[in-house]
């Protein structure tokens, strides 16, 4: 079995405002769960501003943000690999991120890809 050997940078403490990440949604097809992936690109949120993106209400324990606001903020843009019914890339514009964050899969995966990405989570699984 071959590993995949993960790459070395110098870590930089002004990083840069955004970054890209996989995103995959699964997609039902025929009795079994497919995974549609596409290139997300998001805000770079590190410290206070992320505590403050995933806080809790202290009184109720409910999230103060639904997925649906954390989305919206997050994701910035996406790549060429999002495509439309056609088949065609779909540009990033407002209508069409309003329709991609109205699918509550794609919407889930967005969020959890983000936080797993901005907490470092997602290179502990790599």
């Amino acid at each position: 079995m071959a590993t995949e050997k993960i790459e070395t940078v110098l870590f930089m403490l002004d990083e840069a405002p955004t970054f890209t990440w996989p995103v995959k949604v699964a997609v039902p097809v025929n009795g079994k769960y497919l995974n549609a992936e596409f290139t997300a690109e998001f805000l770079n949120m590190m410290g206070d501003e992320l505590d403050a993106l995933t806080a809790s209400n202290p009184e109720t324990g409910a999230p103060r943000k639904t997925d649906r606001e954390v989305a919206d903020q997050v994701l910035v843009g996406w790549g060429p690999d999002l495509k439309g019914a056609d088949g065609a890339a779909l540009p990033f514009t407002p209508e069409n991120k309003a329709r991609l964050l109205g699918n509550q899969r794609a919407r889930m995966a967005v969020v959890g890809t983000f936080l797993a990405a901005a907490r470092g989570m997602a290179a502990e699984k790599n």
